[in-house]
């Protein structure tokens, strides 16, 4: 069992935690973006 020091293990987490959520944030300004162009084109 290979037990990560706590800075490690908090450094990966939050490495993880950033590019879920900067996923998050492109899906959403793709959305956007889509909506906006859509409901200008109508």
């Amino acid at each position: 069992m290979l037990i990560l020091p706590l800075k490690t293990t908090f450094l990966l987490l939050f490495n993880y935690t950033m590019k879920q959520w900067c996923t998050i944030q492109a899906t959403q300004a793709a959305v956007t973006k889509f909506l906006l162009r859509s409901f200008y084109n109508d």
